[in-house]
């Protein structure tokens, strides 16, 4: 990477927006408590927020996946 620094920005690039996709899930996360039908805990609030986060930003990774290829295929059908 040292010989490189153009690549070396590219993948700072990726791991910062990995990283901003992260925290958004994490933002807009809920950290309720989970109990079952007989009252034990199943998910603590810290637990419940680490899971909705990871599902949120894999939603969001997710539908840019699907963006791009769309963007991809209609670029390539303009040129």
């Amino acid at each position: 990477m040292a010989q490189n620094p153009k690549s070396a920005k590219n993948a700072l690039i990726g791991v910062v927006a990995l990283a901003i996709v992260c925290g958004i899930g994490y933002a807009l996360a809920g950290s309720e408590e989970f109990f079952t039908l007989d009252g034990k805990l199943l998910a603590d609030a810290s637990s419940s927020k680490y899971s909705e986060a990871g599902l949120i930003a894999f939603y969001i990774m997710g539908a840019a996946a699907i963006v791009a290829v769309i963007y991809a295929e209609i670029s390539k059908m303009l040129k």
